[in-house]
């Protein structure tokens, strides 16, 4: 699994957990509320077919699941990561990602790239928004810290920094020793 430390979200994750505003709005909810999320959201897209939905932490336990993982990487990770790279914030972006997922909707790789391209400038009216995506993903995975690490990089990119350590906080409280 790919680490937020090669690409420097830490260090935001630091200077945004050490703004007394952030600490000070989230310390008066331990709980994350996705009230607003979910009534704009609606319902999470459906997963594969056959397989349904799968929880990224669990996908390297068989190799049929890590088979998956190799080909959602080569052919719409990384082809996504290309595009972003080059300023390109087209739909292929957001398309390839919206594959992934709704397949796995704590994908680790996919979710970074998404609040990535939010963060550039990407928007596409056919897919929902990132918060979405984000929402969708703590409802699947609510003890994937990493799905709530990316949900506050979204958030503070967004200046919500109240909603952001909501999200920051939930992430420490599940994994308390990850200095990501």
């Amino acid at each position: 699994m790919r680490s937020m430390v090669r690409n420097g979200i830490p260090l935001l994750l630091a200077t945004a957990l050490a703004l007394p505003l952030a600490i000070a709005s989230a310390a008066a909810a331990d709980v994350v509320t996705r009230d607003d999320l979910a009534l704009t959201c609606g319902k999470a897209p459906p997963g594969h077919p056959v397989k349904g939905r799968r929880d990224y932490t669990l996908m390297s336990t068989n190799e049929k699941d890590r088979r998956d993982l190799r080909y959602h990487d080569y052919f719409h990770i990384e082809p996504a990561r290309k595009q972003l790279a080059t300023g390109n914030l087209s739909w292929g972006v957001m398309n390839n990602l919206h594959f992934v997922l709704h397949k796995v909707p704590n994908d680790h790789p996919a979710l970074q790239l998404l609040v990535q391209w939010a963060k550039a400038g990407g928007r596409d009216p056919a897919y929902a928004s990132p918060a979405c995506y984000l929402a969708w993903a703590s409802e699947f995975a609510p003890n994937d810290p990493m799905v709530w690490g990316y949900g506050g990089v979204y958030f503070y990119n967004k200046g919500d920094k109240a909603m952001a350590g909501q999200w920051w906080r939930k992430a420490l409280a599940l994994n308390p020793n990850n200095a990501d």
